[in-house]
């Protein structure tokens, strides 16, 4: 997103497997650039080899007053920092679709509907790709969703969209009125396994 100050969100692990950057969006509709592209932008994935042990991955996000600006960055910050030389051997995949990620679904797009009220937010979330392809619109799919304390979580839903093979996940946040950020994930799943990558994002008031 394009925030009105800088944001950094940190993911904690204790042991790095891979992060990176997704271009998740590949309609041309989307976008109506045709010197820029942005539909074909790679996406970029880093793979440690051997271990790197706990610490960070960092999205930062600043805001930009043109499209010339690459205002998302995301880094690796190891547990306790560094205080002497330290080396990192890893592999870089650079795709537009790659068949090494987990295959699981994905979330596709993320809408929000401000309804007027200052407090209140209602999120509807598109997944598609992995078992969620070949489910019919009757599985019992169950929406994993967790709101900070920050936040209470209401009209919680879930349905196939008619016609598609894709998902949609709806529900409302009302957040406290200290204007302190909401923090919130989804996961869509069946009988407890995940079927999704986990969906994080940050509310900014």
């Amino acid at each position: 997103m394009n925030p009105a100050r800088p944001t950094v969100n940190s993911f904690t692990v204790r042991q790095l497997r891979g992060f990176g950057l997704m271009q998740r969006d590949r309609a041309f509709a989307s976008y109506e650039d045709t010197e820029s592209r942005y539909e074909r932008r790679p996406s970029a994935w880093v793979q440690p080899d051997g271990e790197w042990g706990g610490g960070d991955v960092v999205l930062m996000q600043n805001p930009t007053g043109d499209e010339y600006a690459d205002n998302v960055v995301a880094y690796w910050r190891p547990k306790g920092g560094l205080t002497d030389r330290a080396d990192f051997a890893y592999t870089l995949d650079v795709f537009t679709q790659s068949p090494n990620l987990p295959p699981l679904g994905a979330c596709q797009s993320t809408r929000i509907d401000y309804q007027e009220k200052p407090n209140y937010r209602f999120f509807v979330l598109t997944f598609a790709g992995g078992e969620l392809a070949s489910l019919p619109a009757d599985a019992n799919l169950q929406p994993d969703i967790w709101i900070d304390e920050k936040g209470i979580l209401s009209n919680v839903s879930r349905q196939q969209v008619p016609g598609t093979k894709t998902w949609q996940v709806s529900f409302g946040v009302t957040a406290s009125e200290t204007g302190n950020p909401v923090e919130m994930r989804c996961t869509l799943r069946r009988d407890g396994k995940p079927l999704t990558e986990t969906w994080s994002y940050t509310w900014v008031k």
